[in-house]
């Protein structure tokens, strides 16, 4: 997918074929994005980065739901971005992910 996205992207287009690509491949409302599991230590002498919410990006589609999830310290940060956010949206996720990882 990045591969295709990369080959669109650069391939001199129009503004006009920059809009239509936009408005018929990446018009989707909800985004998942997942920095996976960072490898790095995350003691900087006496600090310790404890959590990270990221990665937050919106799009500029109308209604649009960006959910982040990035692992650090063994744990799980999930993140909500939107101009009109869902209520209970990223609970919700949270408590689908708890069953699915309890099983």
């Amino acid at each position: 997918m990045i591969e295709l996205q990369s080959t669109a992207v650069s391939s001199n287009l129009t503004v006009e074929q920059a809009f239509q690509l936009k408005r018929n491949a990446f018009n989707a409302q909800v985004m998942l994005t997942n920095l996976g599991r960072l490898p790095f230590d995350s003691t900087f002498g006496p600090l310790k980065l404890e959590t990270l919410w990221a990665p937050c990006a919106l799009r500029g589609i109308e209604g649009e739901q960006t959910l982040g999830a990035v692992s650090l310290n063994g744990s799980l940060h999930l993140t909500h971005t939107s101009s009109a956010p869902i209520p209970g949206l990223l609970a919700g996720v949270e408590e689908v992910l708890c069953k699915v990882c309890a099983v």
